[in-house]
Parts: structure tokens; sequence; C-alpha cells
């Protein structure tokens, strides 16, 4: 999956870990109308994050 050059440590940063879980339907239908990002995994990725800053209490409801 990464892509680049044949060289040791070259190529495209790998960002996290990847996961492989199952969202209810109408769930990620919110997720994708109702978070800002450019693709899917963006705004599901935000979403995480907005979620998380609610429990810190940063940004209440």
């Amino acid at each position: 999956m990464s892509k680049g050059g044949k060289r040791e440590n070259c190529g495209r940063k790998k960002i996290g870990k990847v996961i492989s879980i199952r969202i209810e339907e109408d769930i990620l239908n919110r997720i994708y109308t109702e978070i800002d990002g450019k693709s899917g995994a963006e705004k599901i990725r935000n979403c995480l994050k907005k979620g998380l800053k609610n429990i810190d209490g940063e940004n209440k409801l």
C-alpha cells in the first residue's frame, strides 16, 4: 500500500493505526453529512477527535 521509492525510509509516512470496525449506516450517514472533511476517512477522524474534545470538556454542547 505504501508508495514511493524502494530505498529504506522512503515513501509515504504511516499515520496512525489501521482498524476495521462496523458502523451502523444511519450513524455513518450523519457523520458524512454533519462533520467537515475532504474524504470519508477524514470525516470519521474529525468526528472521533470532536468526541474526545467533548469528553475533555473543551467542546461542550
